[in-house]
């Protein structure tokens, strides 16, 4: 999984993406288990900072962190263009190495899906447990199981974005319960020609009962689970599926 390309044109990809929607959306469970503005947000797999700006510029306090240097880079620049003070970390969310709590745990934009043990995802959960004060929230989405090997499959997509070009071919394992996703860029340069470029992605497919049954072993009290940005329960064809979880001890 390489992000050395793929950073600089993450945004032109992704500009469909409502972030103040998803925003709003995670300011209603903040505000509802009683977390104030002012407390301390810990958000994994930031990337560019899409979510962490619009939240940074609402008045939280953030510490971001990312496993790529070229992600965290766009998002640093970014922030100072506005003159945020957000603390951005470089680490692997399988490995963090953190001495204090937060309020609020955010982990976002599939990053779950890019856990593919479910031995590392229980321990990673754990070390969640272990970061959230006792007022705490873990909030977190996935693709979903039926979004990864139906929709995402074994089928190719592409786009002419106009300086940019895509291809993206899937490849779902039964076996292994993951889509491989190889994409090819092709991006225009100065001279008129085409640079190629190219990224390997593997995400793994997660039903969400699994999850819970796991979110629960470790010791949340509670766990929430909803369609995509409502607050309605999954669909067998959801896309997309928002886990708010409980530490034991939090507000009811």
């Amino acid at each position: 999984m390489e992000y050395a390309y793929l950073a600089k044109i993450y945004d032109h990809l992704m500009e469909d993406v409502d972030y103040t929607k998803w925003v709003a959306y995670i300011e209603h469970f903040i505000k509802e288990k009683s977390c104030r503005m002012d407390s301390q947000v810990l958000e994994l797999a930031c990337g560019t900072g899409n979510i962490t700006i619009p939240m940074a510029l609402k008045g939280y306090k953030i510490t971001a962190i990312d496993r790529s240097v070229e992600m965290l880079s766009q998002a640093q620049q970014k922030a100072g263009d506005l003159n945020l003070d957000v603390n951005f970390l470089q680490q692997d969310m399988l490995n963090l190495q953190l001495q204090k709590q937060y309020n609020t745990i955010l982990c976002l934009c599939d990053g779950i899906n890019y856990i593919l043990e479910p031995k590392d995802l229980k321990a990673f959960f754990q070390k969640i447990l272990s970061l959230l004060s006792e007022d705490g929230v873990f909030i977190f989405d996935i693709s979903t199981y039926y979004k990864l090997k139906e929709v995402l499959g074994d089928n190719t997509y592409g786009e002419d974005l106009g300086d940019v070009t895509y291809l993206w071919e899937n490849y779902f394992s039964d076996e292994e319960e993951t889509v491989e996703m190889d994409l090819t860029f092709f991006q225009l340069n100065r001279s008129g020609g085409y640079e190629k470029h190219k990224e390997f992605h593997v995400q793994k497919a997660y039903h969400h009962q699994d999850l819970i049954s796991l979110l629960t072993d470790v010791g949340f009290q509670r766990v929430d689970f909803y369609h995509d940005l409502s607050l309605s329960p999954p669909k067998e064809e959801s896309h997309r599926i928002f886990f708010v979880c409980r530490k034991p001890g939090t507000h009811r």
